[in-house]
């Protein structure tokens, strides 16, 4: 009955915070198999199922079950599309990352793991070589959300970025503004040393002593 769906679900969850994943993953696996078992309930069994999955390295039956979570469309469906995306750039399927990141971002645009996508997928644009569409993605994760934790390291990246384009006025650019807008950041004791270098590079030490 109902009662006994919910001490499933509640008995994987008490497995899952002591991180004894392979116990979690099948009392959530009884939860959802249980017809009387409710539809936010389900989305967030299949995402902890996923979950354990993943800590446990089978990125092949995380993604199955992530992807059960993400067909509901529901609340919590987000973080499972997220975490899909995730396990198949694991496996290095870079074109299904982005096109995950990219229903995600656009099925829920005000998804709190939105920050966490653009910076996943920018990063997924990396490994694919395509450094104008990573650049992109990042200026937009910077414009979008520069209070989060993510925008420290798109501004440091993007100065690299520029840099190994060769746009060396628009790496200073970023790195400078990483610099007045976090100068107590690590990120930005990196950028300093980066924009040094820059400087040097440029015969424009002075330039550097004035900033």
């Amino acid at each position: 009955d109902a009662m006994v769906a919910l001490a499933q679900y509640n008995m994987g969850y008490c497995y899952f915070r002591t991180k004894k994943y392979r116990s979690a993953g099948s009392a959530f696996e009884l939860f959802v198999q249980n017809k009387l078992a409710t539809t936010p309930l389900l989305i967030d069994a299949y995402s902890r199922i996923g979950d354990c999955y993943f800590q446990a390295r089978k990125y092949t039956a995380a993604e199955k079950y992530y992807a059960r979570a993400a067909d509901y469309k529901g609340s919590g469906s987000d973080y499972a599309l997220l975490q899909q995306a995730v396990v198949t750039g694991v496996s290095k399927n870079y074109k299904q990352k982005v096109s995950l990141l990219k229903q995600l971002i656009k099925q829920y645009p005000r998804s709190e793991y939105n920050a966490e996508a653009y910076n996943e997928l920018a990063q997924t644009y990396i490994s694919l070589g395509d450094n104008a569409q990573s650049i992109a993605t990042f200026n937009r994760l910077v414009e979008l959300f520069p209070e989060s934790v993510l925008t420290r390291n798109a501004m440091l990246q993007l100065g690299a970025l520029y840099y190994n384009q060769r746009e060396l006025n628009a790496s200073i650019s970023a790195y400078k503004k990483l610099i007045v807008q976090h100068p107590t950041s690590g990120e930005a004791k990196v950028a300093i040393e980066d924009l040094k270098s820059i400087y040097i590079e440029l015969n424009q030490v002075d330039e550097l002593s004035q900033f």
